[in-house]
C-alpha cells in the first residue's frame, strides 16, 4: 500500500533471523526491471522499460537509474532485484521479452546491461542478470510452457552469450537461468535443471562462480 508499509515489512522480516541459529540477515528480492515489469506502484518511481534505454544508448543513463532504482529499494529495505534483463531481441516476434530487452544488438545490450548491474551495486542492491542462456529467441511463455531452442553453442556465443561475458566483467553475484530447453546443448533437459547448462557452460566453460537461481 506504501512505502511505510514495505519498509515496516521487510524489517520485521529481518529481526526474525535473531530468532535463527546463525543470525544470518536475509534477502529480500524483488522483480523490478522497469516498464510492464514493475511490482512497486505510486509513489514509487514509475521507471521505462529497457528498450527505452536502448535507444538512448548511454551507459551513463543507465547506471544511473540503477543506482536510482536501487536507492529506492534499499530504502523500505530490499536488497536484491532480479533485474536487469540482459536477453538479446533477436526474434522481433518475441512479445515474452520484447521491450524487456535494450535491443536486437548484442553488443548493445551489453552496454546497458554491465551499466546497470554497475549502478545497481553502487547503490548496494545486488542485482541478478537473467535469463541465461538466452529468451530473446523464442515465442513461447516459459511462465506457462515450456519453449525449446534449437541454437548451437556456437550461434548462442555469436550472439546471446556475449551480454552474460560483459555483465560478469562488472562483477555480478546473481545469475537466473531460462526455463528453456536448448536441445543442441543438452538434449534431455531444460536450462534450469541442466548439468550441461549450469555445469558444463556456465562454470567451467564461462567459469562464472557465482551465485545461480
Amino acid at each position: 500500500e506504501s512505502p511505510q508499509q514495505v519498509m515496516e515489512l521487510t524489517r520485521d522480516l529481518q529481526n526474525l533471523r535473531h530468532k535463527m541459529h546463525d543470525k544470518a540477515p536475509l534477502f529480500i528480492s524483488i522483480d523490478m526491471e522497469g516498464g510492464r515489469v514493475a511490482r512497486l506502484g505510486p509513489p514509487f518511481t514509475q521507471w521505462p522499460a529497457l528498450a527505452h534505454l536502448g535507444k538512448i544508448d548511454s551507459t551513463s543513463v543507465a547506471f544511473k537509474l540503477g543506482a536510482f532504482m536501487g536507492a529506492e529499494l534499499k530504502a523500505v529495505g530490499i536488497n536484491i532485484d532480479f533485474a536487469p534483463c540482459v536477453d538479446v531481441l533477436s526474434n522481433p516476434q518475441n512479445t515474452i521479452i520484447g521491450d524487456r530487452s535494450c535491443g536486437s544488438d548484442p553488443e548493445l545490450v551489453s552496454r546497458i546491461g554491465s551499466a546497470l548491474v554497475r549502478g545497481f551495486i553502487k547503490s548496494e542492491v545486488i542485482p541478478c542478470a537473467k535469463h541465461f542462456p538466452g529468451h530473446g529467441n523464442t515465442l513461447l511463455d516459459s511462465h506457462e510452457d515450456l519453449p525449446v531452442e534449437m541454437k548451437d553453442l556456437t550461434a548462442l556465443d555469436a550472439c546471446e552469450l556475449i551480454p552474460f561475458k560483459k555483465v560478469f566483467r562488472a562483477r555480478l553475484d546473481l545469475l537466473m537461468t531460462t526455463h528453456i530447453h536448448f536441445k543442441q546443448l543438452d538434449p534431455d533437459w531444460p536450462a534450469t535443471l541442466s548439468t550441461k547448462v549450469i555445469t558444463d557452460l556456465l562454470r567451467n566453460h564461462l567459469r562464472f562462480r557465482n551465485l545461480v537461481i
